[in-house]
């Protein structure tokens, strides 16, 4: 004699509830994914744009924020920042207030 596992034995005598469960273990599942996927993509903006975290602690503490535009340039070592090789930047121009807020959040928040 088959034993059925206790989802089975739950489906079989009230359908509505085991699936009501299902449901619940499948968006917990989803919930904690998107966390880790989250995690992760805020450690790679801190990693791949600001090289570490005292860097973009700076930042987002920053009164005033700035903003360079590259575009592909010779290779060659840059004055700034080896990051940046390959690239030539323009010169920087002053972000609003309210601007600077959404890169903030942005940046924070990057799945968002």
């Amino acid at each position: 004699m088959k034993t059925r596992s206790p989802i089975a034995a739950l489906a079989a005598k009230n359908p509505p509830i085991a699936f009501l469960l299902c449901l619940t273990l499948l968006l917990f599942s989803g919930y904690v994914y998107l966390s880790l996927q989250s995690s992760a993509s805020r450690q790679d903006v801190v990693q791949q744009v600001f090289r570490d975290q005292q860097v973009f602690d700076a930042f987002l503490s920053s009164s005033k924020v700035t903003a360079q535009r590259l575009r592909q340039g010779p290779e060659q070592e840059s004055a700034n920042s080896a990051i940046l090789n390959g690239y030539v930047s323009s010169n920087p121009v002053p972000v609003s207030r309210k601007d600077a807020r959404k890169l903030k959040r942005l940046l924070q928040e990057p799945s968002s």
